[in-house]
């Protein structure tokens, strides 16, 4: 299948809607009539394939038959309250996560809370106040996410932050002079001077940095980074809110560094984009201390998010999407985005599974060439920190292999465009 283009894209009624709703924007944003597998129909009836799965939200596809199922059969039963299958999915995140303990999953509603739940679980375990954060990140807009967020200084610009947060280059050879040794030495430094080990509780880490560009640290530095907290007795979360459910090749993308995290900070594709739906899965000896850990919301243990979030596993299993997602950036993004490099249409490319950044040399390249893709029927977006153009290349993890060359055959037509 092949995008359908029956309109200029925006077409009218889509850009009705942005007027009606107030919406300013410069870049593609589809207004949705409905969405199915990699595909979003708008409302002028352009069929667009999703390069980007709701930024990571669906990773099974939008509107996945299993998921759909679980959720209309729920809505029938219970809409409010704890239901009984939440140990059901408490058992299997527990069996997914290292080390193989019994876990409990602390629900919340989006990756934004999910990290603030984070902050507050090291924070109350430990009885230090220090978190440490790397440059670039984007963990969320509530509170305690945005305080551990440097994208853009407009996240926090106005707001203030948290106190006791404390910031240090993430590995980004492509733009930067600092090397994995350097990086570890500022951390060494800082504490052994101004961060005292006895003041931090935790280091939130994601395994490969999203919007800062997809940028992907070497296994090396995770692993020195890893030890020097450990030697410290500093807590290591694993921000998996873009890089799980099997996104990078693995089920979770701390898994391409053989080191297990104390804690597993979730969201996005949890519940395969059927309902709002994000935790943090932590050992139950992590969250007992005199009394047990309590972070919640009205709406937390959601019923519909509870057996949506089941039946996405589910499928994440039955589909093998883990192995698939390996194979087709092994198989197809690898080689393609080579092939981009080799004829100098892009400075740089990165990732792994379904999850790539190819770099132009400026944002307005990489701004132009969405553009042109997406007047074309292929939904992707640009992204990176420092004022750089990355161009996001996610798709459902159960994309038709040929829908996705035949997308990345558009991209690379504006691609050439453009340059």
């Amino acid at each position: 299948m092949k995008p359908k283009v029956v309109t200029e894209i925006p077409g009218p009624k889509s850009i009705k809607a942005y007027e009606m709703a107030d919406i300013k924007t410069s870049a593609p944003y589809p207004i949705a009539k409905k969405a199915y597998g990699s595909w979003i129909e708008d409302l002028d009836g352009n069929t667009i394939y999703d390069m980007i799965s709701g930024r990571c939200a669906v990773n099974v596809g939008h509107r996945h038959p299993t998921v759909i199922e679980a959720a209309k059969n729920q809505l029938d039963k219970v809409t409010h309250g704890t239901i009984e299958q939440l140990s059901q999915l408490e058992a299997m995140l527990s069996n997914r996560t290292q080390p193989k303990v019994d876990k409990k999953l602390i629900c919340a509603l989006s990756g934004s809370a999910a990290n603030d739940a984070a902050i507050k679980l090291a924070r109350w375990k430990t009885g230090k106040m220090g978190i440490i954060a790397f440059a670039g990140a984007y963990h969320g807009v509530t509170y305690g996410a945005l305080s551990i967020s440097s994208y853009q200084s407009g996240m926090y610009k106005g707001y203030g932050r948290l106190n006791d947060i404390f910031y240090f280059p993430y590995p980004d050879p492509f733009h930067s002079n600092l090397t994995d040794d350097n990086i570890i030495e500022m951390i060494e430094i800082a504490l052994d001077t101004y961060m005292d080990p006895c003041e931090v509780a935790a280091c939130i880490f994601e395994p490969v940095a999203g919007d800062a560009g997809w940028l992907v640290p070497s296994k090396d530095f995770v692993r020195r980074l890893y030890t020097l907290l450990r030697d410290n007795n500093i807590l290591f979360f694993s921000e998996e809110v873009q890089t799980g459910f099997g996104r990078t090749g693995m089920y979770w993308g701390v898994d391409n560094y053989n080191v297990t995290p104390d804690a597993y900070i979730l969201g996005k594709a949890m519940a395969g984009g059927a309902v709002a739906m994000a935790g943090l899965v932590a050992p139950k000896q992590l969250l007992e201390k005199d009394s047990m850990f309590y972070h919640g919301h009205t709406m937390g243990r959601h019923p519909v998010g509870v057996v949506s979030t089941i039946a996405n596993m589910e499928v994440i299993d039955k589909e093998k999407l883990v192995e698939r997602s390996k194979s087709l950036g092994e198989d197809v993004f690898a080689p393609t985005l080579k092939e981009w490099s080799d004829e100098g249409l892009i400075a740089d490319f990165r990732g792994m599974g379904c999850l790539w950044g190819a770099e132009l040399e400026t944002k307005k390249q990489a701004e132009d060439t969405v553009m042109r893709a997406y007047k074309q029927g292929v939904y992707v977006i640009q992204m990176g920190y420092r004022n750089t153009g990355v161009l996001r290349l996610a798709p459902p993890l159960n994309t038709n292999e040929q829908d996705l060359i035949d997308a990345l055959d558009i991209i690379h037509h504006s691609l050439k465009k453009v340059k």
